[in-house]
């Protein structure tokens, strides 16, 4: 009853919250019920909460659905770091222990609670990545039953988790286990998709995703929604939309799936406009070997005391304000910088700078940790300020610096200059 209510802005610990309300709305009796009400709603939602603290140990003779809604109820708004990490305890031994009451609705609002919270608990989520091989595991004795859409959509939700999904007053299952703003700008239907204006933190579970038997799982559902999800040479449009959920899904968490990617573009068309660009997306999210890497001879740096080229722009860069996440377009969007080596730190358009003050908030101390480790691997003798390269080979033929994960992602060498930028795009 209460959790619809908004609090007030005031704390509700100050005296006379009430009666200031009543004197403000000018003798207007309904405003005062409602300032009045709105009070008393915030001491019930704190009692209530301060009672579920208490009561944690209780808490675990419940049934599992009870246990998210409390949480998704009173998690976002409970004080303490600790008092979130008291509850996410407790939801995972509840969890643990009642498998059978694991379903797509409560694995969904799980993912949505602990956003809303934004916190994770690396236990919960391997117990649902855990319940989602279980289901896969039930195909095989029951391979007549079609679980294309309980995958696709139990792998949106933990990808919406990932990158941000979108968070409402109310809840929907059926809104949090599809990708929404993705799915409508490359279905078939559309066109010409125009860009998606969003900047979100989203949680960085991808670390948990990084497991054997993590990628093993979410292969074996690739494989299995592209093998089951339609026969034939004509899908229909709920087999496009599965489809398309599930590649954009596993891309979100890492995986790019040959076989999916196909059937993704046979049904969108490929040499249709929406195909080109679901195309040109899937290779900015994870591309090919060397595909994102410039050109060689128009781009490495041969020597440091003349001006770089100019970098050649994919056409897949054009995409990336579709990227969910504020620190993905901060890479794509630095990469693309034209600098000289003997130039000052170069000023930031409004674009670029509106993505790294958005940055900054969601990640101050790791922006911090980052820019110093690389200015212990940057020589501070060439005087550069800001270099955005893919790598840097010397005269020699030595590469100065290249990424050890994978080459196709641009790394950022940043030195001299940094605490003058930091401050100047970090001001409102």
């Amino acid at each position: 009853l209460v959790s619809g209510l908004p609090r007030k802005p005031q704390s509700s610990a100050s005296a006379p919250p009430v009666l200031s309300a009543v004197s403000k709305a000018g003798g207007d009796k309904e405003a005062s019920n409602l300032a009045i009400l709105g009070t008393e709603a915030d001491l019930l939602r704190d009692a209530l909460q301060r009672h579920v603290m208490n009561r944690l140990v209780e808490l675990e003779t419940l049934g599992l659905l009870p246990v998210v809604r409390l949480g998704y109820d009173f998690g976002p708004e409970m004080a303490t770091f600790t008092d979130k990490l008291r509850f996410l305890g407790t939801l995972e031994t509840v969890i643990s222990t009642r498998p059978r009451e694991q379903n797509l609705f409560t694995l969904s609002l799980l993912f949505y609670t602990m956003q809303k919270m934004n916190m994770y608990r690396p236990g919960l989520v391997r117990r649902c990545l855990g319940q989602i091989r279980r289901k896969l595991h039930l195909t095989i004795n029951y391979p007549q039953t079609d679980q294309s859409a309980w995958l696709s959509s139990s792998l949106a939700a933990l990808a919406n988790l990932a990158v941000g999904g979108s968070l409402s007053d109310h809840f929907s299952s059926s809104q949090y286990t599809r990708l929404s703003p993705l799915e409508a700008e490359f279905c078939p239907n559309k066109p010409e998709p125009g860009p998606v204006p969003v900047l979100k933190p989203g949680l960085d579970v991808h670390g948990l995703l990084t497991s054997d038997w993590v990628r093993q799982l979410f292969f074996d559902v690739a494989d299995y929604v592209a093998n089951h999800n339609g026969n034939g040479s004509h899908l229909t449009e709920a087999d496009v939309a599965t489809d398309l959920r599930t590649c954009l899904a596993l891309l979100l968490l890492g995986v790019r799936h040959p076989k999916l990617l196909e059937r993704c573009l046979r049904g969108l068309g490929e040499k249709s406009s929406v195909g080109v660009n679901f195309q040109a997306f899937v290779d900015l999210l994870i591309s090919e070997a060397s595909e994102l890497l410039v050109n060689r001879d128009d781009s490495v740096f041969l020597t440091f005391s003349q001006p770089t080229s100019v970098f050649t722009t994919l056409p897949a860069m054009n995409l990336v304000p579709y990227l969910p996440r504020v620190d993905w377009q901060l890479y794509y969007e630095l990469s693309t910088a034209t600098l000289k080596v003997d130039s000052s730190c170069q000023p930031l358009d409004d674009g670029r700078a509106r993505l790294l003050r958005a940055y900054l908030k969601l990640k101050q101390a790791p922006v911090e940790t980052f820019i110093t480790q690389l200015q212990s691997r940057i020589n501070p003798d060439l005087g550069l300020d800001i270099l955005p390269f893919h790598f840097v080979e010397l005269e020699d033929g030595k590469i100065f610096f290249a990424g050890k994960e994978n080459s196709a992602f641009s790394k950022h060498g940043i030195s001299r200059g940094i605490d003058v930028l930091l401050h100047r795009v970090s001001q409102p």
